[in-house]
C-alpha cells in the first residue's frame, strides 16, 4: 500500500526544482482554462499529485498566437518519486472509455471500450527527489479534446 503522507509538497518539489507556474495553493479559477477546472482543483486537492501547468486547447480561437487552433489539451503533473508508478497506472486507466450514442428508438447504446493516445514527456527535478510529467492527449478535434477532458477529470477523481 503506497503511503500518500510520504509525498512531500508543492513547496519541497519547489525547492527540489520543480517549476510551478503558481503553487496549487495560490491558483485562482482565472489562472485556470475552464474545461480544466474541475481536474486541476481535484488533482491538487489529493496532496500528493499537484498541478504545475495546464492547457484545454484552444480550438475555438479567433486570435493569432501561438495557441491558436490547438486541440491538444495537457497536463504538467508534479509527483514525488516513490508515487510516479502509482500516478502513472491510474493515468492509464483513465484513458480507457466507452463511447455512447443514442439509438433511433431513443436508448442510449454503449460500443466497443477504446482508449485515449497520449504523449508524455517526463523530466527529474534537479535534486531527483520529484518528477514532472507533461501528458498531452493526441487531439485532432473539439471532440476529441473534450474526450482528453473527460479522461484528464475520470485521472483526477482516482487520485
Amino acid at each position: 500500500m503506497v503511503d500518500f503522507d510520504d509525498f512531500g509538497s508543492p513547496e519541497e518539489a519547489l525547492a527540489a526544482g520543480a517549476i510551478f507556474y503558481s503553487l496549487p495553493s495560490e491558483l485562482t479559477d482565472d489562472m485556470i482554462d475552464p474545461l480544466l477546472r474541475k481536474a486541476v482543483r481535484r488533482i491538487n486537492e489529493s496532496n500528493w499529485v499537484w498541478t504545475a501547468e495546464s492547457c484545454q486547447g484552444h480550438p475555438e480561437e479567433t486570435r493569432n498566437h501561438p495557441w491558436a487552433g490547438n486541440v491538444r489539451p495537457f497536463l504538467r503533473l508534479v509527483v514525488h518519486g516513490s508515487g510516479l508508478a502509482e500516478m502513472m497506472a491510474k493515468l492509464v486507466l483513465a484513458m480507457r472509455y466507452t463511447p455512447e450514442y443514442e439509438g433511433a428508438d431513443g436508448k442510449t447504446y454503449h460500443q466497443t471500450p477504446e482508449s485515449l493516445s497520449f504523449k508524455i514527456f517526463p523530466w527529474p527535478t534537479s535534486n531527483g527527489d520529484y518528477e514532472q510529467v507533461l501528458i498531452y492527449i493526441e487531439a485532432d478535434s473539439a471532440y476529441s479534446r473534450n474526450l482528453g477532458i473527460a479522461a484528464f477529470e475520470r485521472f483526477a477523481e482516482s487520485l
